[in-house]
């Protein structure tokens, strides 16, 4: 099955390239400005805006489909606009598919008077507080569903990552500003001289006091390191110096240092930047967990068990623990079974089973967000008999859904606590875990119903096969015997008969003649799947060089100027191909009108990336051949009915014909991967193109 074109990968990979440019950009304003226009042009929406809190009011940060001078400066009252206060509040995305209204959003009409119908918003940032919103909104009822909540969400998601390492940042930033240097001198000895209060309390671990200490004795693990080689080069090059040091224990600080030497010593200017040290790494070990989670879930040569194994093991690693695992829950049959787990527990290996109501994932489904503990046992969780079973003493997990219904829960526990608490860029590693998790286990579910659904269509197509091929089987020999005994009664008594029974007899064999032309053509229609040949490099010049010669009669006795130009090599079954022309040929002649029809057949090229007039996708490039004439031409409210079987638009004696020739047309188009259409206008003509598959 082709899910090339499977609308919930193509949102999924949406969301990866976001993530990818996220990673790659340091301009978060061109990546909410690509976020907005990606989502509109995604849902097909005209409106699309992200909007920043701020205190008790929301600012349009960026958007599609307002005028320019409003972003950056169009507010709402966040207590006046009811979906977007809801939004706030809400770890799920907020859809109102039908009848939406603004209901008391501002006076300078940044959503009142637009004809709002439905929406669908996410909150971009964790609940506890919310950076902002993700909104989309259109003017067409129903134009967005429930479906495209999980897309917002995970676009929202993707947008708080970077958002909160933007302000990690802007912390560290500010944090660099308020630190004040320590100051100390060294003699030519290497001895103190002069210490600053808060050189002191910075490296002063004996608490004696360091002036006319030797500065190598005091700090002996200092002796050969950069800092003695960076001292020694600046006294003997006299030349200043920076660079930034490690001191271990008892220090355990990063220091960026600045040395400016003189003749009688050194004076050094340096600062606790351990703080900065660990935001970098922190912002360092976040960007590779990321990237990394990007090139997991994006692998196509990785299954999905593969993919959950390594995302699992990637969490461990990121986040020191040494438990993850995934878990399928039932509530009402309080079951819990684990699907997917890395670790040496024993306890939790895939196809493990207990009840749900003795673990932790208990109290993960209750949860609004991420259920975070660092050190249960401090958290009075020691006396809870799930506690008391499984002895975790740090867990994180979060509960992961399937179109809104409780799938299970993804988590990662360790016996024992953290130290420090669970960063914000760990907490959002998880949550971007779970929506990925989520909407994989949602993309297989539909993938599973629509193969499901396929299957059941091609046997239902296989039983409508058998059936008409059956009855226009049963159906030949009685019509034979009619006809026969027609063509008796004819020959032993026509001289004996009067005007009006020549006149029943001729309608009764022109009756069975054409009850003839359908089940021949019945027959025919039934057979395209079954008894056609196989696709092979077809040239289409020779099948139209067959087909004139097929029409010859007709093309002659219409007086029909026919010109074929350059046409290609496609893959096709040549039979078949020989048998769709001739009925479109056959056709541009019938319904000419008038006046001696003129019809052309020419060729041109479709490459893979143009869409097909239907919007879905196609492997390879196609040729597009037409069959133009000057005729009749059709009422444009009819040209999908006139595909249908049985379905004609002018009666038996305006157009002789059984209704059957378009809807065998588009039988062999459909069985070579095509397509076939028609661009027409009364009166002036019609052009039926057909999209047949490219040989290179």
């Amino acid at each position: 099955m082709n899910v090339a074109g499977n609308p919930s990968c193509r949102r999924q990979e949406i969301v990866a390239k976001l993530g990818q440019q996220a990673l790659e950009t340091d301009d978060i304003d061109q990546l909410l400005s690509d976020a907005v226009a990606v989502v509109a042009e995604t849902l097909e929406v005209e409106y699309v805006g992200i909007f920043e809190v701020a205190d008790d009011t929301v600012c349009l940060r960026a958007g599609v489909g307002w005028q320019a001078d409003r972003i950056g400066t169009a507010t709402l009252a966040i207590d006046s606009t009811e979906q977007i206060a809801t939004t706030l509040r809400s770890d799920e995305p907020v859809v109102v598919e039908n009848g939406w209204s603004p209901a008391g959003d501002s006076d300078d009409g940044l959503l009142d008077g637009n004809e709002l119908t439905s929406s669908v918003t996410a909150v971009i940032g964790p609940v506890s507080n919310p950076w902002g919103v993700l909104a989309a909104y259109a003017t067409d009822r129903q134009a967005v569903a429930g479906r495209d909540g999980p897309f917002v969400q995970s676009v929202a998601t993707t947008l708080g990552s970077v958002v909160e390492n933007a302000d990690i940042e802007h912390e560290f930033a500010e944090m660099h500003d308020r630190v004040s240097d320590g100051f100390y001198s060294l003699d030519e000895q290497w001895r103190f001289t002069y210490l600053n209060n808060h050189a002191e309390e910075l490296i002063d671990f004996t608490h004696d006091g360091l002036v006319g200490t030797h500065i190598w004795e005091t700090f002996e693990w200092a002796a050969d390191s950069k800092l003695e080689t960076e001292y020694e080069r600046a006294m003997q090059t006299q030349e200043p110096t920076s660079f930034e040091f490690y001191a271990p224990e008892p220090l355990e600080r990063w220091y960026e240092i600045n040395v400016y030497p003189s003749e009688t010593g050194l004076s050094v200017y340096f600062r606790d930047i351990s703080e900065r040290k660990t935001i970098e790494q922190e912002l360092r070990a976040t960007n590779r967990t990321l990237r990394r989670l990007y090139e997991i879930t994006a692998a196509q040569e990785l299954s999905f068990d593969e993919k959950v194994h390594q995302l699992l093991e990637l969490g461990r690693d990121r986040l020191g623990l040494e438990v993850g695992f995934v878990a399928n829950v039932d509530e009402d049959a309080d079951r819990f079974e684990v699907v997917h787990a890395t670790g040496d527990d024993d306890r939790l290996q895939p196809g493990s089973v207990t009840s749900l109501s003795e673990t932790y994932c208990r109290r993960t489904i209750d949860a609004d967000d991420l259920l975070v503990r660092t050190n249960i046992p401090a958290d009075s969780w020691a006396d809870d008999p799930v506690y008391e079973r499984w002895d975790f003493d740090a867990y994180v997990g979060g509960k992961v859904q399937i179109d809104d219904n409780l799938y299970g829960t993804l988590c990662f526990a360790d016996e024992t606590a953290r130290a420090e608490s669970f960063s914000p860029a760990e907490r959002q590693f998880v949550r971007l875990a779970m929506q990925w998790l989520g909407f994989e286990l949602e993309r297989q579910h539909r993938q599973r119903q629509l193969e499901t659904a396929l299957e059941d269509l091609e046997a239902s197509n296989e039983r409508l096969e058998q059936f008409a091929y059956v009855v226009s089987h049963d159906l030949q020999e009685p019509l034979r015997m009619i006809s026969s005994y027609l063509s008796l009664l004819e020959q032993r008594y026509g001289d004996e008969l009067d005007d009006d029974a020549d006149e029943f007899l001729e309608f009764t064999v022109d009756g069975a003649e054409r009850m003839q032309a359908m089940i021949d053509g019945l027959l025919e229609y039934s057979r395209i799947e079954t008894r056609g040949n196989p696709l092979e490099p077809t040239d289409l010049e020779t099948v139209l060089e067959d087909v004139r010669t097929d029409l010859q009669l007709q093309i002659d006795d219409t007086d029909t100027n026919v010109t074929v130009n350059d046409l290609p090599t496609v893959a096709g079954d040549s039979a078949q191909l020989r048998q769709l022309f001739q009925n479109l040929l056959s056709n541009a002649i019938a319904y000419s009108g008038d006046d001696p029809p003129t019809v052309e057949i020419d060729a041109e090229r479709r490459d893979a990336s143009e869409p097909r007039t239907d919007a879905t996708e196609h492997d390879g490039d196609q040729w597009i051949v037409s069959v133009r004439d000057d005729g009749i031409g059709i009422d444009p409210d009819q040209t999908d009915r006139i595909f249908e079987i049985f379905q004609r638009l002018h009666t038996y004696a305006e157009h002789p014909g059984t209704g059957i020739g378009l809807a065998l047309c588009r039988r062999i188009v459909d069985r070579h991967g095509g397509e076939i259409w028609v661009d027409t206008e009364p009166g002036v003509g019609s052009t039926f193109s057909v999209a047949l598959p490219a040989v290179d």
